[in-house]
């Protein structure tokens, strides 16, 4: 039950951007149409120039923030900015070898106390580990799937 709770958990989190997306599709595709109606009066006006200016400004005023925000971020200096590159990876590994040195002295333990192999596996893979595992390998493979279903 756990690996089922596990593996759904773990797909419905890596499909988090997909679902982002789609809203942000959708919003994409509201203004496109907006758009398009304001193209059709401005036609109907004669001013498709204007309409290309605007767009253009656009496009410059949104490239333009997005250079400045970076610079913003670029001006904590490269100390923090490294830090901050660095946080995440570093947790997932004191994480991953913590996980594999308690699994390594449960095994030692399982040794030391003369258990046979059946029961050595069952403390060492047990109920939590494989919902926990599940979770992990849905995660990451699990968004691959859904790029390819939207084409």
């Amino acid at each position: 039950m756990l690996t089922l709770l596990g593996s759904v958990l773990g797909f419905a989190t890596s499909t988090v951007p997909t679902i982002m997306d789609f809203f942000k599709d959708k919003e994409e595709k509201k203004a496109k149409q907006e758009e398009f109606k304001l193209q059709i009066e401005a036609k109907k006006a004669g001013v498709d120039l204007d309409i290309k200016l605007f767009q253009a400004k656009k496009d410059f005023d949104e490239q333009k923030m997005l250079l400045e925000h970076d610079t913003a971020l670029g001006q904590q200096g490269g100390f923090i900015n490294s830090l901050r590159a660095f946080v995440r990876p570093f947790i997932t590994y004191v994480f991953v070898l913590t996980f594999i040195g308690i699994k390594i002295v449960l095994v030692w333990q399982a040794i030391q106390m003369d258990a046979d192999l059946n029961q050595t596996i069952n403390i060492v893979w047990d109920d939590e580990t494989e919902a926990l595992f599940a979770a992990i390998i849905s995660f990451w493979f699990g968004s691959r799937a859904m790029p390819a279903r939207k084409k």
